[in-house]
């Protein structure tokens, strides 16, 4: 009976994990509808942003705006690294992880330092403590209700830092939103902004006002904040929609465990039954001898 005890314990208490775990599933995909909503708008306005900069910055020298070229005299770059403040979401924030640290590992020798700046909390305590890594930044509790303004204040670090000539090179590495069962890691170089060679005559006299250095300054400053804002976006998106599958998971492996549990407890069952049947046939007939 006490076998018969644990094994209904056992039950009940899955079937509570699968009712929290039904329930975030729940939430999750309520945050991915919204999540992607939002990256479905922002998405047409960096696209276009990009052709516009691409048009303009080939038509442009590498001198003309401090965000085409570096000032630093050193060989120390800068990667921003966007994950999730929590778990539970399948193999989200490990897969970012475990890419900066293989690029950090390949392109070791290219670079003298390299400092890591996070938003998501759980990158940071993967990396924060340990001599080998550099943690230069970490943004808390950024990723509820994500921003605009929220995005400037990173991107602006990010311009203050590369154009005082402090790192080389700036990387930002985040997940992309493919659909709700698919994700993609995507790391590439933000600063300097590299420039796409003219395809075709570019000899046109355009006038720029105020002036041409002004607006590249202002368009590039523009155009790296609404990067930054859009893997914000593909971030949080990407996150919901693996947390929404893994809890998913968990709860038909809770669904196959309950059902396992419920077969092994009529068995015992039975078995205690029957047991108790043949006692009392065994006495009934040892009391008629």
């Amino acid at each position: 009976m006490a076998n018969l005890k644990a094994i209904k314990t056992r039950i009940v208490s899955v079937k509570s994990t699968q009712k929290i775990t039904k329930a975030m599933k729940m939430v999750a995909a309520a945050k991915l509808r919204r999540a992607q909503e939002n990256l479905i708008k922002a998405r047409p306005y960096s696209n276009h942003l990009r052709e516009v900069i691409a048009e303009i910055a080939k038509r442009a020298e590498k001198e003309d705006s401090k965000f085409l070229t570096t000032n630093s005299t050193g060989n120390d770059i800068l990667f921003l690294v966007i994950s999730g403040d929590r778990g539970l979401c399948g193999g989200f924030n490990s897969n970012i992880t475990r890419d900066v640290k293989r690029f950090l590992l390949e392109k070791d020798g290219d670079f003298d330092k390299c400092d890591l700046t996070f938003i998501g909390k759980k990158s940071y305590e993967s990396f924060k403590g340990k001599n080998e890594y550099n943690v230069s930044n970490f943004y808390k509790e950024f990723m509820d209700e994500l921003s605009f303004d929220k995005a400037r204040t990173v991107s602006d670090d990010l311009i203050e830092a590369f154009v005082g000539g402090k790192y080389k090179e700036v990387y930002m590495i985040y997940n992309e939103f493919k659909s709700a069962i698919a994700q993609e890691v995507i790391l590439e170089k933000i600063l300097p902004i590299e420039t796409k060679e003219a395809k075709e005559d570019i000899n046109i006299p355009y006038i720029y006002e105020p002036s041409k250095i002004e607006l590249l300054d202002r368009l590039l400053n523009q155009y790296l904040t609404t990067e930054v804002y859009r893997a914000l976006l593909e971030s949080y998106a990407s996150e919901q929609g693996a947390r929404m599958n893994a809890m998913e998971s968990a709860t038909n492996n809770a669904d196959d465990m309950i059902s396992s549990l419920t077969l092994t407890y009529n068995r015992a069952r039975q078995a205690a039954i029957t047991t108790e049947l043949v006692e009392v046939i065994s006495g009934a007939a040892a009391a008629t001898e």
